[in-house]
């Protein structure tokens, strides 16, 4: 897994807590999430939640999921920031 602190720099975490997290922030597109990566929108809502003990896979899917949102803000921001 790789993870993105907000400003940028890679940190260790716990993949779980990572996506948890991100849910949490997520609320309102959850719906999105579970459509873009395969996963059923119940299943993403228990994983938020934290009900029971998600599967690996579909906790890799989704911090994939967000590590590439991730990923392009921050090169979305450099860019931005090159060019001013």
């Amino acid at each position: 897994f790789g993870f993105f602190a907000d400003n940028g720099s890679a940190m260790d975490t716990d993949p779980l807590h990572y996506v948890r997290n991100r849910l949490a922030a997520d609320a309102g597109n959850l719906r999105r999430v579970a459509e873009e990566t395969g996963i059923t929108y119940d299943t993403v809502l228990r994983i938020r939640n934290g009900e029971g003990d998600p599967g690996y896979s579909k906790v890799r899917t989704l911090a994939d999921y967000y590590t590439k949102l991730d990923v392009a803000a921050i090169r979305a921001a450099t860019a931005a920031d090159s060019i001013n």
